[in-house]
């Protein structure tokens, strides 16, 4: 199924919809704001397809890196260039379908102000409601503003977070600013451990210090963190002071627990890890590894979950 269109939310409005028609009644009012409410908690939930195709095509970069394995046994003059090709191509099809269903929810999110201001106004002047007043078609008034915002909506790569991660794991770092505001130093770091097989470091938490259990991603500087060692960070601050990012060379003082979302890459790879040491474990590190994940089907994801 293709996650730019999530069955849900399309379903959704037509539901909304419903709530039109000659009886109109307090009533009918009321079950169109629960289903909007429904909508809107169910927004962060409409990515979920999307966030774990993009989950792949990192793994897959990080594979296909500039003079790494792949090309130096396949050659640069290959199929590679046309799948990296591919790669931006998804990461900025994904960037619109986001930017959709973000647009979707922003629509529904106006609807249901509209229905509330209308019950209240309906309310102070006492009228019981009902009669043969008709309520918006919610549906046509959703598809007009995401139509709306489409009109105004700019693609630009140097916002497309995605697209900068793809352009880094294949070693074509670009001149864009950086998210920990030009500190590059950390990211160098991981950079050169890519090139060079990662370790074993790279896959611990920098507040726990042991292998990442339960990854969640700070999206406003890439870092990564074990749900339970930032909770046990959030919980120190007692909401009486920012908490800042514990990666060394970080410049983001001001971590947002709200802003926190599950890390699948990041799941995929320590479980790689941990495949790929045990059969170190067994067989000696001078036997080649193939690096194959059998389980990489996204089933044990459940959403972009927050902290």
């Amino acid at each position: 199924e293709d996650p730019s269109t999530p069955s849900d939310y399309l379903i959704e409005a037509a539901a909304m919809s419903r709530y039109r028609g000659r009886n109109v009644s307090r009533a009918a009012s009321t079950a169109a704001s629960r289903a909007a409410l429904r909508i809107i908690a169910n927004g962060r939930d409409y990515p979920t397809g999307i966030d774990t195709v993009e989950a792949h095509i990192f793994t897959l970069a990080d594979n296909l890196k500039k003079g790494g394995t792949v090309e130096a046994v396949l050659g640069e003059d290959t199929m590679i260039s046309e799948v990296r090709e591919r790669m931006y191509d998804m990461a900025r099809e994904n960037a619109v379908r986001k930017r959709r269903i973000r647009s979707f929810v922003g629509a529904v999110e106006t609807i249901k102000t509209r229905i509330e201001h209308k019950a209240a106004a309906t309310a102070a002047a006492g009228e019981e409601g009902g009669g043969e007043e008709e309520l918006e078609d919610h549906e046509a008034t959703i598809r007009a503003l995401m139509a709306e915002d489409d009109s105004g909506a700019v693609n630009d790569d140097n916002e497309n977070e995605a697209l900068r991660r793809i352009k880094e794991k294949l070693g074509e770092k670009d001149s864009a600013p950086t998210r920990n505001g030009g500190n590059d130093s950390d990211d160098d770091i991981e950079e050169m451990a890519n090139q060079a097989g990662e370790s074993e470091q790279s896959f611990k938490c920098p507040i726990t210090t042991a292998l990442f259990e339960d990854p969640v991603r700070n999206p406003a500087c890439g870092h990564t963190y074990s749900r339970a060692g930032i909770d046990m960070l959030f919980k120190s601050a007692r909401g009486r002071q920012p908490v800042a990012c514990p990666n060394y060379g970080c410049s983001n003082k001001d971590v947002k627990r709200a802003d926190l979302t599950e890390d699948r890459e990041m799941v995929m790879r320590v479980r790689r890890f941990i495949k790929r040491r045990e059969y170190e474990a067994q067989h000696g590190t001078g036997e080649e590894y193939e690096d194959v994940d059998e389980d990489d089907t996204g089933e044990v994801f459940h959403g972009p979950t927050r902290l």
